[in-house]
């Protein structure tokens, strides 16, 4: 296991690399716009998880809205920049990254299948204190209360526009 984590550190593969969890693999690969192997099973897999979960809401009188709440990676680049020491990678060795990628696959899905889609990516990234919205104090990349609230405030706001093709919002 320390030769393969180490041979991840020099080389940039990420399966060797994150070999207690998969989470960085995915998520890193993701921003590296890998659509091979593992990483195209996993998208097929999110795009018909959407698809059934829209089938379901449909079946039951109401219709799916899809919000999609960012990475703290996608949002606050010192948690970026400490996970890459965590992982003891330079990040010249993942090449060029696109934050914006997992996010352009389900918005992707969402325009085809005319679901309303609210990506919160940058409304977090502009916010004033980005680091308070998520529980980075005890190294927990869940939302905080204030992560929450702001959650709270643009969905009440985007459901209050007048989605159009929501026929009835309180379902």
């Amino acid at each position: 296991a320390r030769l393969a984590k180490l041979q991840g550190r020099l080389t940039g593969d990420l399966f060797l690399t994150d070999l207690s969890h998969r989470y960085y693999f995915y998520e890193i690969g993701y921003y590296q716009r890998r659509d091979d192997g593992y990483f195209s099973t996993a998208r097929e897999l999110t795009i018909e998880c959407l698809d059934l979960l829209d089938q379901w809401v449909r079946w039951d009188g109401a219709e799916l809205v899809v919000v999609l709440l960012p990475s703290p990676y996608q949002v606050e680049s010192s948690l970026w920049q400490k996970t890459l020491v965590e992982l003891q990678i330079d990040e010249e060795d993942l090449g060029t990254l696109d934050f914006t990628y997992p996010n352009q696959l389900v918005a992707s899905f969402c325009k085809k299948r005319s679901i309303p889609y609210l990506d919160l990516t940058t409304v977090f990234s502009r916010a004033d204190n980005t680091a308070e919205l998520y529980l980075t104090a005890i190294d927990d990349g869940h939302m905080s209360a204030a992560g929450h609230a702001l959650l709270a405030r643009e969905l009440t706001s985007f459901l209050h526009t007048g989605i159009a093709s929501l026929q009835n919002a309180d379902i």
